[in-house]
């Protein structure tokens, strides 16, 4: 393994230099499979939940540039390709129970890998996206940045720690 990577990955808070030895920090397609894996779980899609769906469809297609693979306004619900899987966008009624309407307007969890957050931040801003703030150096190397879309809800740009590049590329990013 390359001295750098290791280096690189000793600033992953929690993670030991063993876990980045056997690829853990690789995305699922790019890390080595032992002789006789069989693949039984991958990430088919994961669900944003909004209040109206044609300003998140405006949101992610016109705002992010995402590609919708299926569904829209008039279904209640629509599939943008998110590359990695499908992101599932679906409108949750003014009149659905306190549960469902609890989904709406929160932190997802999910994280958008980009190889240049500040440009993203860029870019996005320019286009009317809204940012929780600027992008932030994180403890483990990497950056990260909160897009908000229409309904509240806070989804993540991810810039990992061998994607930042030079030292002073974090010194460069917009207030």
């Amino acid at each position: 393994m390359l001295t750098g990577q290791l280096n690189s990955a000793r600033l992953f808070a929690g993670h030991s230099a063993r876990h980045f030895e056997r690829g853990d920090h690789l995305s699922v397609a790019d890390r080595p499979r032992p002789r006789g894996y069989r693949e039984a779980m991958r990430l088919a899609a994961a669900r944003i939940f909004v209040r109206d769906l044609e300003a998140a469809a405006d949101f992610y297609v016109g705002g992010l540039g995402l590609t919708v693979r299926a569904g829209g306004p008039a279904d209640g619900w629509l599939v943008v390709d998110v590359g990695s899987c499908d992101l599932v966008v679906e409108q949750v009624p003014p009149d659905a129970p306190d549960d469902d309407l609890a989904l709406v307007g929160r932190f997802t969890g999910l994280s958008l890998r980009v190889p240049d957050v500040a440009g993203e931040y860029r870019t996005l801003s320019a286009r009317g996206v809204r940012f929780d703030g600027a992008p932030a150096p994180q403890s483990w190397g990497g950056v990260l940045a909160t897009l908000v879309d229409p309904s509240g809800n806070r989804v993540q740009l991810v810039q990992y720690p061998s994607e930042v590049g030079e030292p002073d590329k974090l010194d460069r990013i917009p207030d």
